[in-house]
């Protein structure tokens, strides 16, 4: 299958590989881009909550050095799996979304009573406010920014060629808008039959677009390939 790409680097080229692993052919596309922010501490805190890889990735060397030692809460493996290349001891992982996170953090003994959040500028509500319901005081320490990409139709057109892609990864509502706004510009792309988004939170904004959008069964990259997997099956239905 022709699999269209949309998330930022360093993860589209780590995706575009998984896919070609696979057997598809990866169409790399990124429609934003990861700038680091100036992230800073103002208090030591008892533990560490990450809600994204990327989090990790963009955490200054410096701020690792004093919370490395500290548990680091992860939201899934993904996340999780960069702490700990970022140098974090004590890595847990919720293996879910942010409610499963908010439950790691509050069964964790001894309690937790201040927390820094690891997290991008623009962020989903919830996290913090089941942290403060349970009585966690929560410095939001925002390490990255997700900027839009204005890409030059020249290129779209180099990428996708001749012909829509069979589906397309959408990983964060982001990621679907400027989708969405690519797609009301690009008529080819318009015509894609199906995208595969990471959470409903993702698809919400491409309702009424497209031929059918289907959502991972959890909200991680091995549930998306697992659904891309059924995909392909039907689109090749006499091969075994």
């Amino acid at each position: 299958m022709r699999v269209l790409v949309t998330r930022p680097e360093p993860g589209a080229s780590r995706t575009a590989r998984r896919l070609a692993e696979a057997g598809h052919q990866p169409l790399l596309l990124p429609l934003s881009r990861i700038e680091p922010l100036p992230a800073q501490l103002d208090a030591l805190p008892d533990a560490v909550a990450a809600t994204s890889a990327n989090a990790l990735h963009n955490t200054p060397a410096e701020l690792v050095e004093k919370l490395r030692d500290l548990p680091v809460f992860a939201v899934g493996d993904a996340t999780a799996a960069a702490a700990a290349a970022a140098g974090f001891h004590d890595v847990r992982s919720a293996a879910g979304d942010a409610a499963a996170l908010a439950r790691l953090v509050r069964s964790h003994t001894p309690p937790v009573s201040r927390l820094a959040w690891l997290c991008g500028r623009r962020r989903k509500p919830g996290f913090d406010e089941a942290m403060l319901a349970a009585g966690i005081a929560v410095e939001i320490v925002a390490t990255y920014d997700v900027v839009d990409v204005e890409l030059d139709q020249a290129l779209v057109e180099a990428v996708l060629g001749k012909a829509p892609p069979d589906t397309a990864l959408v990983y964060s509502p982001n990621g679907a808008r400027a989708l969405r706004r690519l797609a009301a510009r690009d008529e080819q792309l318009a015509r894609t039959p199906s995208i595969l988004c990471i959470s409903a939170d993702a698809a919400l904004p491409l309702e009424g677009l497209f031929g059918s959008v289907t959502i991972a069964e959890t909200p991680d990259e091995d549930a998306m390939f697992d659904r891309l997997a059924r995909l392909k099956e039907r689109a090749e239905p006499g091969r075994v």
